[in-house]
């Protein structure tokens, strides 16, 4: 499986042991042989052997090339499922669009593999192609609640039907 590691992490008018190298990234656990069989292979230049010094500028260019050599670009009808990771084509060619406040659109469908939510992110001016593209569902929205009490209504509007409501009670002299 690969892993991906933030170049923008590492400092380019630095050097790193493969150790600091390794602390730099310890919450993704690359170890130290990995770097080992990087400066093996010859796919990352060192300054030392021993021990394994590297440049930092040498460091960040191998990352951000080995990094990009696994983006995949997605087509225009397929989303990625944020459960499995996998790359699908909506169940029944059906989603559901949400705008989003700065303008873009947001897709989401059902995963056919995992059956959770799929989803993508679309410029504002590529909704007519969507629509062409897709079968568009209205979105479920769900909201907590009764929709017809609204926050402006008080107990005092209902004064008058509380008062059908009570037992009246009438206090009689003796």
């Amino acid at each position: 499986m690969f892993k991906y590691y933030n170049h923008r992490l590492v400092k380019k008018y630095r050097s790193y042991t493969a150790e600091e190298i390794c602390k730099l990234f310890q919450n993704r656990k690359l170890h130290v042989q990995t770097i080992r069989d990087w400066v093996r292979s010859g796919e990352l230049e060192v300054i030392t052997k021993n021990p394994i010094t590297i440049y930092g500028e040498v460091l960040r260019a191998f990352l951000e090339k080995r990094n990009a050599g696994h983006k995949k670009q997605l087509a225009f009808n397929q989303l990625k499922c944020l459960k499995c990771q996998e790359i699908i084509s909506p169940h029944e060619n059906a989603i559901s669009i949400y705008n989003n406040q700065n303008g873009s659109i947001t897709a989401s469908a059902i995963c056919p593999v995992c059956h959770n939510k799929a989803t993508r992110f679309y410029k504002k001016d590529q909704q007519a192609q969507l629509e062409k593209t897709f079968i568009i569902n209205e979105p479920l929205l769900v909201t907590i609640g009764n929709s017809s009490s609204t926050a402006c209504k008080t107990h005092l509007d209902n004064v008058a039907n509380n008062s059908l409501n009570e037992p009246s009670v009438v206090m009689e002299d003796a």
